[in-house]
């Protein structure tokens, strides 16, 4: 139904036996037949793969056990796995023919819900996750955007920064764009943050208005000290969720 080809999971996975006796197959040696499965593509394509490893009950192979950091947390553990396996993963890509035409995107579905900080617990912090682009041919690419960004500004980031001209439909925007807001919803509440204000919208108004990066706990409510800096950001969010609203009533999401 999204459109590709093919798909390949724990049924369709050919090499050493390597089961969690969970999820699926430990990320390090399905990340090493996922870079043999792009090899068989012909170019150019488009993939996307899911790793499990990082997941409760973060287990990691028996062998690795007592290899990477335990951190201060369950999760840890299975992150620094992770992280190795996709070492390991580049390792391989790198002696592929399609590795210097890719361009390589990394990120998070959500945060850890065990994460030990206060701030990695507010309507905000449970949802900052990394977002990585990677170009191994152009070593101009680098450097950390401090700009609010998403997962769906991802597909207009890529369209963007390969060039390519398409019409499409989507609620994010590009890396390159001036505008610097992300919006996403959870449980009732549509959460909006535009530069260094959050504000969270449920049931029709607004019930939390915030400096962010001032107040990263989110303890201090401005909703009432500034009341017409609310009512334009409530303009924006109301816009935003009658317009996707709109689409989907009329099944409008796509051109």
């Amino acid at each position: 139904m999204a459109g590709f080809d093919q798909y390949f999971g724990k049924d369709q996975y050919e090499g050493p036996d390597s089961f969690d006796g969970k999820w699926g197959i430990y990320d390090e040696e399905f990340l090493q037949f996922f870079a043999s499965k792009l090899s068989s593509f012909k170019q150019p394509f488009f993939s996307s793969l899911f790793t499990i490893s990082s997941h409760n009950p973060y287990t990691i192979p028996e062998k690795y056990i007592g290899k990477f950091p335990k951190g201060s947390t369950r999760i840890q553990e299975s992150i620094a796995y992770t992280d190795y396996a996709l070492m390991k993963f580049f390792e391989t890509a790198k002696k592929q023919k399609w590795y210097s035409n890719t361009l390589f995107v990394i990120s998070a579905d959500h945060t850890s819900s065990e994460g030990d900080r206060e701030t990695d617990k507010t309507s905000i912090g449970k949802f900052r996750i990394p977002i990585f682009f990677f170009d191994p041919t152009n070593s101009d690419f680098v450097g950390v955007d401090t700009k609010n960004f998403q997962q769906i500004d991802i597909m207009p980031s890529i369209l963007d920064y390969l060039n390519i001209k398409a019409e499409m439909i989507s609620f994010g925007k590009s890396y390159k764009s001036r505008e610097n807001f992300v919006v996403y919803y959870l449980q009732g509440t549509y959460h909006y943050i535009k530069d260094d204000y959050y504000l969270a919208f449920a049931n029709g108004k607004t019930i939390g208005f915030y400096k962010w990066k001032e107040d990263p706990l989110l303890k201090n409510n401005l909703m009432k000290q500034d009341y017409l800096k609310v009512k334009e950001e409530e303009k924006f969010i109301k816009a935003y969720i009658q317009s996707f609203n709109d689409r989907v009533i009329n099944d409008q999401l796509t051109l």
